[in-house]
């Protein structure tokens, strides 16, 4: 009974001693980091890095998962591009590894053309190539204090927004926040949720009812990559139920001089998707 005493003793004086929440950052701090925030800060740092991804689909309840696939991904001016190149262990043959490679040469001349037009701060979002400028017009965002030098940014969806894309009418839905540094707007980690269930065709093509994720970066050469995406999904395609749990595990392959082919001429020759 003593010692239960002093436990709770304990926790009563932690929560008394707990520090009082950070208030938010105002509108114009928020905004000074909403234009500095990036997925890449140094997308220079990132010329001779190749990651390799082992990706999973689990279904609900399973122990083991029901698809893999293994990827190259290299970097062209900073955005990752991911090649495919085993799938439930075994190798793509030519055709698909064509296919594969010709998917790379189309998001670079996506990234071109963005670039062109004077586009910068880019991010590979699940094959579109977007601006942060243009997500960051996709959201709302609160801004506080999260610990020594890094700043929680919630987002919530801007009303208004008229999707364009199947991504984007996810996006409308969507919800969470990244965990950025202060000064360099470096985004390192992250999670994100929807709000309500998302429609294609009127329900009939497909409903996702819930999904939510995270995602966290590590450090490579002078840049910041992916580490790890893990993405749960409940829905239905058709007349298939999807029901599951995506999982994404990225490892430094080499490093900047480690002797890795420069971007584009590695992306044409291994592919993105």
């Amino acid at each position: 009974m003593l010692a239960r005493s002093w436990l709770l003793a304990g926790v009563a004086v932690g929560l008394w001693a707990a520090p009082p929440p950070r208030p938010p950052l105002n509108a114009a701090a928020t905004a000074q980091l909403l234009r500095r925030l990036t997925a890449c800060a140094q997308p220079a740092g990132l010329a001779g890095v190749r990651l390799e991804a082992t990706e999973s689909w689990t279904l609900a309840g399973a122990a083991q998962p029901k698809d893999t696939e293994t990827d190259a991904v290299v970097f062209y001016h900073g955005v990752p591009l991911e090649v495919e190149r085993t799938h439930n262990d075994r190798p793509l043959d030519a055709r698909a590894l064509r296919r594969q490679q010709r998917a790379a040469a189309a998001r670079e001349r996506q990234i071109d053309a963005v670039r062109a037009a004077g586009g910068r701060r880019l991010l590979n979002l699940h094959g579109e190539i977007w601006t942060m400028t243009r997500l960051e017009a996709q959201f709302d965002w609160r801004a506080t204090a999260a610990g020594p030098g890094e700043i929680e940014l919630a987002f919530t969806p801007r009303p208004g927004i008229r999707p364009r894309s199947r991504l984007q009418r996810l996006l409308t839905r969507t919800a969470g926040d990244f965990v950025v540094d202060g000064a360099s707007g470096q985004i390192l980690r992250g999670e994100f949720h929807n709000l309500a269930p998302v429609d294609f065709g009127a329900g009939i093509l497909a409903r996702f009812t819930e999904f939510a994720g995270r995602f966290a970066l590590q450090s490579a050469a002078a840049a910041w990559v992916l580490r790890e995406v893990v993405v749960e999904v409940r829905g239905r395609e058709l007349w298939h139920r999807v029901r599951g749990t995506e999982t994404m595990g990225y490892r430094l392959a080499v490093g900047a001089g480690g002797g890795g082919n420069p971007p584009a001429r590695a992306a044409r020759g291994g592919g993105g998707r």
